[in-house]
């Protein structure tokens, strides 16, 4: 009897285990009964661009037993361009509100640095407050004139909702908030279902400014849901500390690169059409061009007057570089705009001779102002030393004159202002290359500098289109051809955007001059004796020869010249020093937009226009 009810009883014990361990294992994937109570995060924004960061969150865990929560905060930080950055997180600790430690192990996986908090060996119903502390390298982002923190402070990936969540920012200093904004709800929704409190000083020096800002939640976060926050401030309150970048995206780049490719045979129409037209204008150029052996003037616009060394080479490969700004620099120094001084072997000084005029083009006015901007205006610690430097002289003058017997006259007085003035505010006026390369406002000013040197090219009859606007269209359409029209097309539109440029006729004139006068600057011929100046004639192609990047050739050809002496250039006149001269800056220029680059891609909402979860910090969390 027993033997025949043997299968139905281990039946029964068998439905009664599976059924337990099924019951157990929905009541862990439905944390219906869990909320946070108060998700609390104070974020101290520390002098060294550091910010320490701890979050106090109130989790009720209900009736349900579990050992604890985790808390998964991302490794990387996403900018407007869509490049990734790491930022480190470093002396973690977890602890109770009394400052009893928690059991806790960490680990980096997929992105996120993933804190387990609880012991597996103990379970724990209802309330529990968890204190979460962490410092974060590379959290602010930086801009030209304001720094600013842009933090998802929950995070969006909360398996249990939160009934309020709160944010304190603090401040090394006393800051006056240029901008601020808060943002909830999931993943890219601009609601602001929040608070912003900024509690500011009334009196004193630091009247109007704070070193607190509050935001708070008006309503309850659903799972999935999150709040950031945006503050932005002054510069100099804390330091650049740069993210690196993340190349981890690059596989997949690489998958999407694949699968484009399999769409390759039902894409061919358009690039196909676009591969012909490049072809068209090639046969076009090289058939209408007259390139002659030796010419000696760079190309001239409808009224005669010649085209600037940037706009000579971007007239014959229709792009702007760090080599055209060089060229430029020296162009505007032989104008007499500014003056070029040689400090020791690699470093140079650049001195505004005169200030930008009618004279100079856009693009040659934009770049005196980035490379004088940051000169343009007085910091406060030097406008306090040189208030003192005015009382002193005007305190030393009436002295004088009192004991020489004499009243003391306002144009006296005057006067010895305006000589401090004239003696602190002069300086200014120079620029060393070694500032120019740390200098964010010269390099993010670059890009408008090429761009304005492209720009109005079409106007002055070169191009039938605008090139900055057919290059911009063409990447556009290279990018989003990875996702709909396949690699083929990717790959016509990528070379279009590099190579395409639709001459009209007068361009095509003038590109057979440029080209020209590119051959006779690189030929390895011998120097021209009949030139009646020879160094004239030297000084006045160097610059296009600098924009061409022949400038070592141009220069070895007058090597018989010797030293020369040149208004626009202070230092030693050896021949060679140019070559040297030309090199540095052009390391420099790009140095600084490289350095721009970094800073100013584009983290931040810039106080507005963001959305919830952007920026950094972010991740979640739930119960285990």
């Amino acid at each position: 009897m027993f033997k025949k009810k043997l299968p139905l009883f281990l039946a029964f014990i068998a439905f009664t285990f599976i059924f337990s361990a099924f019951a157990k294992t929905a009541s862990a994937a439905t944390p219906s009964t869990e909320s946070i109570k108060n998700f609390k995060a104070f974020i101290d924004i520390k002098k060294s661009g550091e910010i320490q960061i701890r979050e106090i969150i109130a989790y009720d865990f209900g009736s349900a037993q579990r050992h604890g929560i985790y808390r998964d905060i991302p490794l990387t930080k996403t900018t407007q361009d869509n490049e990734k950055f790491k930022i480190s997180i470093e002396d973690i600790t977890v602890t109770a509100p009394i400052g009893k430690a928690y059991k806790f192990t960490t680990n980096q996986s997929g992105g996120y640095l993933k804190i387990k908090i609880g012991d597996p060996n103990v379970t724990v119903t209802g309330l529990h407050k968890y204190v979460i502390s962490y410092t974060v390298s590379g959290a602010l982002t930086y801009f030209d004139t304001f720094d600013e923190l842009y933090w998802n402070a929950t995070g969006n990936e909360w398996q249990a909702p939160i009934e309020a969540a709160e944010v304190v920012v603090s401040f090394p200093e006393p800051v006056e908030i240029k901008k601020s904004a808060c943002y909830t709800g999931p993943f890219g929704a601009a609601e602001s279902n929040c608070t912003i409190s900024v509690l500011s000083q009334r009196s004193g020096e630091d009247a109007g400014k704070t070193k607190e800002i509050t935001f708070k939640t008006t309503q309850t976060l659903s799972p999935g849901e999150g709040l950031t926050i945006a503050t932005s401030f002054p510069k100099e309150v804390a330091q650049v500390l740069m993210p690196v970048k993340d190349y981890s995206g690059n596989l997949e780049k690489f998958g999407v690169l694949v699968l484009a490719a399999v769409t390759l045979i039902t894409n061919l129409v358009l690039p196909l059409i676009k591969a012909l037209q490049l072809i068209r204008q090639k046969i076009r150029l090289n058939k209408e061009s007259q390139v002659v052996a030796a010419w000696f003037d760079p190309p001239e616009r409808s009224d005669g007057t010649p085209f600037t060394p940037a706009e000579t080479k971007a007239i014959l490969k229709g792009k702007a570089d760090s080599r055209s700004v060089t060229a430029e620099l020296i162009y505007l120094a032989q104008k007499g705009y500014i003056k070029i001084k040689a400090e020791g072997r690699r470093n140079f000084t650049f001195q505004l001779l005169k200030e930008p005029d009618e004279q100079l083009t856009d693009f040659q006015d934009t770049l005196l102002d980035a490379m004088f901007h940051d000169l343009h205006s007085l910091s406060l610690s030097q406008g306090i030393d040189l208030a003192k430097k005015l009382v002193k002289s005007a305190v030393k003058t009436a002295k004088e004159f009192e004991f020489q017997g004499k009243a003391v006259e306002n144009a006296d007085l005057e006067e010895s202002k305006q000589k401090v003035l004239d003696e602190n505010v002069s300086v200014k006026k120079e620029v060393s290359l070694r500032e120019l390369k740390r200098s964010t406002y010269f390099g993010s000013r670059y890009n408008d500098v090429t761009r304005q040197i492209l720009g109005h090219l079409d106007e002055d009859g070169i191009y039938s289109k605008d090139l900055n606007k057919l290059k911009a269209k063409n990447g556009v359409i290279a990018g989003f051809s990875m996702m709909f029209f396949g690699f083929f097309n990717f790959l016509v539109y990528l070379i279009a955007a590099v190579i395409e440029r639709p001459y009209t006729e007068f361009g095509i004139e003038a590109y057979s001059k440029a080209r020209s006068l590119e051959n006779f600057l690189k030929s390895q011929e011998a120097q021209l004796d009949f030139q009646a100046d020879r160094q004239m004639f030297f000084e006045k192609l160097l610059p296009y020869a600098t924009a061409f990047g022949v400038e070592d050739v141009w220069i070895k050809r007058f090597a018989d010249l010797g030293a020369l002496s040149q208004d626009w250039y202070e230092g030693d006149s050896d021949l060679g020093r140019l070559a040297v001269m030309s090199s540095a800056i052009n390391r420099g220029v790009k140095a600084s937009a490289a350095t721009a680059n970094r800073s100013s891609s584009g983290f931040s909402s810039g106080s507005s226009g963001g959305f919830s979860g952007g920026g950094g910090g972010g991740g979640g969390g739930g119960s285990w």
